[in-house]
């Protein structure tokens, strides 16, 4: 990587010792000069910037790569199972099949609940989201279509003075699914409105060019042929040509219409029973035992691939992407569909299944604003405190501020009067590899209260299973997430005499504080700007060196 320009000034304002030892870990950093941009990046820096290191490399990544070098080494650790919750999970991926998840109290596929936990051959994990027949939901409802289905007939033209006082807080449920529910859809059918007027200008310009130049298949070399001898036609080229330089295909333009029919269709349907094919009753959160064995398939929705990549990708196999480390054992628990929101009942049985059945940490890179059943949600979050299990998830991409009245995001770790209560949960906001105004992923939400920490999560190069290189880069704190978890993991591996409380209030502490002004727009203001150490509780991006350092210090302490 480069070494800082010249015109970079960097001020070390606070430095904290950890222990007896002579390393100085970084604590509190400002920048001045923004105007100067480090230079350009590489390939293969661009493809690993979030292991990066501030000061040796300039880039706000988690020091991973200095804490190899410098603390683990050749230092082995213990091995760590870290739960994803998410959608399907393609197992036999090349860069994630070594470091999957294995039941060995089961047989494998001999119809037998060997270690009787209720699952009948949960050999690498479970899936809620399937039937005793094979069959999957494919997409849930959203939360507010199932709250609106259930309680229109009770209060559709029901007026707040009429509403008995053992039914408000129902009713106001109601109200706010209607209008979360209304701003949603017609924000999304805007969105698909907009999709199809470019695909059909795409389709339009792309056959003209095709008629003008009487071939079947367009290149960018021929194009670029084209627009010299008749610049005239740079708006068909232009369209075109971007096409083709990222690859959309009608068959890809098939597959993301299908996407939006979906939810808009589906998710948003109040006529759709996304639980039609499962058994049980789905409000009965004690019935937990449902679904099948099948936590590996090809679903629309690739999403729990790229998180276990980011976390658990094999470090030494050459090939791919490296992950956080090689001591993780990826639990793949499904709960999460290619569309709608996560089921309340669902979270329940998936969380608790991770808890008993040798999870350590479990990520959830995924969130919504409304909750149906928020005491059954805090009641599995207490459920992993009590068995000293670390509950990690992601803030969202809706760039909302979420210590505002009426905004949420669920799972979450707050009471009413936005008190912490639980000690072994984490929130994670997405931060950018540039050292600027865009340091704040544009999409991440955040928050001084809701929002724990950030770490890096946009232009992630990430394992997966819907790109002919079964790799691709990818945004959003959903990878954020994982960073956070596989600095946990790498804590415990080496650290296993520190608590879910220990490994928390490290990874809060040891973070580096950046204290400049970045971007945080709103539709009021567009040009609104705060300090990016106001953006989260800790006011800072996980540093995985610094992490290992106070955890050896905070472990010694313990013995």
């Amino acid at each position: 990587m480069k070494t800082p320009p010249s015109g970079l000034y960097i001020l070390i304002l606070t430095t904290i010792l950890i222990g007896c030892s002579s390393k100085r870990v970084l604590s509190v950093i400002t920048y001045n000069n923004l105007s100067i941009k480090k230079a350009e990046f590489t390939e293969t820096e661009r493809k690993n910037w979030q292991h990066k290191d501030i000061i040796e490399d300039t880039v706000p990544g988690i020091s991973l790569d200095k804490a190899y070098r410098d603390l683990i080494k050749s230092k082995r650790g213990e091995t760590i199972v870290v739960a994803v919750i998410d959608t399907k999970l393609d197992r036999f991926h090349e860069d994630i099949a070594n470091n999957i998840w294995l039941n060995t109290n089961e047989v494998p596929d001999n119809g037998i609940d060997d270690d009787q936990n209720g699952y009948v051959d949960d050999v690498h994990g479970w899936n809620f989201l399937g039937n005793l027949s094979g069959e999957d939901v494919a997409y849930q409802n959203m939360e507010s279509t199932r709250i609106i289905r259930k309680y229109t007939k009770k209060f559709l033209d029901v007026l707040p003075k009429d509403v008995p006082g053992h039914e408000k807080k129902e009713y106001e449920l109601f109200q706010k699914a209607k209008r979360i529910h209304e701003r949603e859809f017609s924000e999304l059918k805007k969105t698909s409105d907009l999709i199809d007027s470019l695909n059909n200008i795409f389709w339009k310009d792309r056959d003209f060019l095709r008629d003008y130049l009487g071939v079947q298949k367009l290149s960018l070399p021929l194009l670029d042929s084209l627009l010299k001898v008749k610049p005239e036609l740079k708006d068909q080229y232009n369209i075109v040509y971007r096409a083709i330089k990222y690859d959309v295909t009608d068959k890809k333009i098939k597959n993301q219409r299908d996407y939006y029919d979906a939810r808009l269709y589906k998710a948003y349907n109040t006529d759709f029973n996304d639980r039609e094919i499962l058994e049980g009753d789905p409000e009965d959160v004690a019935d937990l035992f449902y679904g099948n064995n099948k936590v590996a398939g090809d679903v629309p929705f690739q999403h729990a691939i790229g998180v276990a990549g980011v976390l658990a990708a094999s470090r030494n196999n050459e090939i791919g992407i490296r992950g956080v480390s090689d001591n993780i054992k990826v639990m793949p628990v499904v709960m999460v569909a290619s569309a709608g929101d996560e089921h309340d009942k669902d979270i329940v049985a998936a969380i608790r299944y991770a808890v008993d059945n040798g999870a350590r940490i479990i990520n959830m890179s995924w969130s919504k604003e409304i909750c149906w059943h928020e005491d059954w949600i805090m009641d599995a979050l207490k459920y992993a405190e009590d068995n000293d299990v670390l509950v990690v998830t992601s803030a969202g991409n809706n760039n909302f501020h979420l210590d505002e009245n009426d905004i949420f995001n669920y799972p979450d770790d707050t009471n009413s009067e936005n008190n912490e209560v639980l000690s072994n949960f984490i929130k994670v906001g997405g931060s950018n590899l540039y050292l600027n105004e865009n340091l704040k992923y544009g999409l991440s939400s955040y928050g001084q209260i809701e929002v724990d920490v950030f770490a890096p999560g946009e232009n992630i190069y990430a394992t997966s299973s819907r790109n002919e290189t079964g790799y691709q880069y990818a945004s959003g704190t959903s990878f954020s997430a994982p960073l956070v978890s596989g600095i946990a993991a790498l804590i415990w591996s080496h650290y296993p005499n520190l608590t879910a409380k220990d490994v928390k209030q490290i990874i809060m502490e040891s973070g580096v504080e950046y204290d400049i002004m970045v971007n945080v727009p709103t539709p009021e203001d567009p040009d609104r700007q705060l300090p990016f150490n106001q953006l989260s509780k800790s006011g800072k991006i996980v540093n995985a060196y610094n992490a290992l350092l106070m955890a050896a210090d905070i472990a010694k302490a313990k013995k």
